[in-house]
């Protein structure tokens, strides 16, 4: 993975603001790159978003109550982890290619058939969120029962340290997901980096990894929610949320997503060491 054969210690000093203005400026000056590296995306999005649809399932949870509204919850998380995955797998992986690659190897197309790294790459990204949601109900059932003891004895104490819990599990996931982020720039280059190597070569640089990830995604998020709540009437009166603004949040989303690609990608070229060694696959 690296020019010398060896692991790097990572450097000491980590530049976060450089990183994140280069990430920004990246994704500006290289767009007219953005169409070819979203048309297959976006029609894997449509196609699975039909037949998703065709299956009767609604992505937006079951208001069922009891083990049905459960399990029909269940399905439908998995069916939109489809749907979003799938299409994010392969603009990621075009996305990391084109940053890492020279020559042909590096530049996008308009079609091609998936690769086992895209599903590698889509593996993964079901894994960390999956892994994420069952952390996240075993750490809220026994936060619950600690709190119902606490708040038998101090109600105050228990009511903080839910909102404590509530603010910190979030930054425990967004840290260990930033710990394990060079998997995914190595897998788009079919560079082996298991998670031991992942962990190890992020070691000290956790934080401004995750504080990073945050500037980028942050802006992006901010102007989906106000231009959601902005048409918020509107899609209120239509009855659902139109296809124009439908697809304006996904180009947003996608957007400010390439960003932190873009940033995670920078941060595992300078932090690994790694160099394209030859010719890449196709």
């Amino acid at each position: 993975m690296t020019n010398d054969g060896q692991k790097l210690v990572p450097k000491r000093k980590f530049p976060l603001m450089v990183l994140v203005k280069a990430s920004y400026s990246f994704v500006f000056e290289y767009k007219a790159f953005l169409p070819f590296v979203l048309l297959q995306p976006a029609l894997a999005y449509l196609v699975l978003s039909f037949l998703i649809d065709l299956g009767g399932f609604t992505l937006s949870g079951g208001t069922a109550g009891g083990l049905e509204g459960q399990l029909e919850f269940s399905v439908n998380g998995v069916a939109l982890a489809i749907v979003l995955f799938l299409p994010a797998s392969l603009l990621f992986v075009a996305w990391h290619r084109l940053i890492l690659l020279a020559g042909p190897e590096g530049r996008p197309r308009w079609l091609y058939p998936p690769h086992g790294r895209h599903w590698k790459y889509f593996g993964y990204m079901t894994a960390a969120l999956f892994a994420g949601l069952v952390s996240l109900a075993f750490s809220a059932i026994a936060v619950t029962i600690v709190l119902s003891i606490v708040a038998s004895v101090v109600g105050v104490v228990a009511l903080l340290l839910h909102y404590i819990f509530l603010v910190t599990l979030p930054i425990a996931y967004l840290i260990l997901f930033a710990k394990l982020s060079f998997l995914f720039p190595a897998l788009a280059v079919d560079e082996r980096c298991s998670i031991g190597a992942a962990w190890y070569l992020t070691e000290g640089v956790a934080w401004p990894l995750s504080l990073g990830l945050v500037m980028c995604l942050l802006p992006g998020g901010a102007l989906l929610l106000a231009m959601n709540i902005a048409f918020s009437d509107f899609i209120r009166v239509a009855g659902g949320v139109p296809l124009w603004l439908e697809a304006a949040n996904l180009l947003l989303l996608c957007y400010s997503s390439l960003v932190a690609v873009t940033f995670v990608t920078f941060v595992f070229q300078s932090w690994s060491g790694w160099v394209q060694s030859g010719p890449a696959k196709a």
